[in-house]
């Protein structure tokens, strides 16, 4: 019994690891790809309209790793309570 909740202690913190991976690497190429298709021909108000969506891109990814980080804390603390019980 200990073994399968061991085992969905650590499904737990690898699920929303993977996630915010997968999440993070997607916003990071579409920025990546939003920057770069900016040419020096444009008019301004678009070259600032794609530079807004890529920093809006980045700023979603360190939001991403943020909630993360609280995310498995709060587990740990889950996981704290759930043997102080017994």
């Amino acid at each position: 019994m200990k073994w399968v909740l061991k085992e969905m202690s650590s499904l737990k913190r690898i699920i929303p690891i993977v996630i915010t991976i997968v999440v993070c690497v997607y916003l990071f190429v579409y920025a990546v790809m939003t920057l770069k298709g900016m040419s020096l021909s444009e008019p301004l108000g678009i070259k600032l309209f794609m530079l807004s969506i890529g920093a809006i891109s980045i700023g979603v990814m360190f939001a991403m790793v943020i909630a993360l980080f609280r995310r498995l804390r709060e587990i740990k603390e889950e996981e704290d309570d759930d043997i102080s019980k017994y």
